[in-house]
């Protein structure tokens, strides 16, 4: 558990790549109020769904982060599912286009992101019907 941990948390701060996107997402919020804000995530939530980056033929940031995430899950062997997210759970990028948008209600987010500070969290063994097998969440 530890090494999968580690793993996911150099996955967060090393490529520059994904830290960019990221930086990028958490500045939208700069300035803003809490009201100005909760109505900007549910107007990109409701958009989500048509501007995912696989629905986008020209490359952009998001598609290159997203093809990064799969070949580095790919290569770890061990991941079947690579979601990157914002300071409010808001997805920047996945490896899965049925990821929701928001994700700051999520037990791995809020676990993770720990009020700011950061954590890790380790889910109990679940049953993924889609994939039809047991996964567990990593999440940093």
């Amino acid at each position: 558990m530890d090494t999968e941990i580690d793993r996911a948390a150099r996955l967060a701060i090393v490529p520059v790549l994904v830290r960019h996107l990221v930086e990028t997402a958490n500045r939208r919020y700069v300035g803003q109020s809490e009201e100005d804000i909760r109505r900007l995530l549910a107007s990109r939530a409701t958009l989500w769904p048509r501007s995912h980056p696989t629905a986008d033929p020209a490359p952009s940031a998001v598609a290159q982060t997203t093809a990064y995430l799969k070949e580095w899950a790919r290569e770890t062997g061990a991941y079947v599912r690579v979601t990157i997210t914002d300071q409010r759970g808001a997805l920047v990028a996945s490896t899965d286009p049925h990821t929701p948008y928001l994700n700051a209600e999520q037990e791995w987010w809020q676990e993770a992101f720990k009020e700011g500070r950061g954590g890790a969290y380790v889910s109990t063994l679940r049953h993924d019907r889609t994939l039809n097998e047991y996964v567990f969440d990593v999440a940093v």
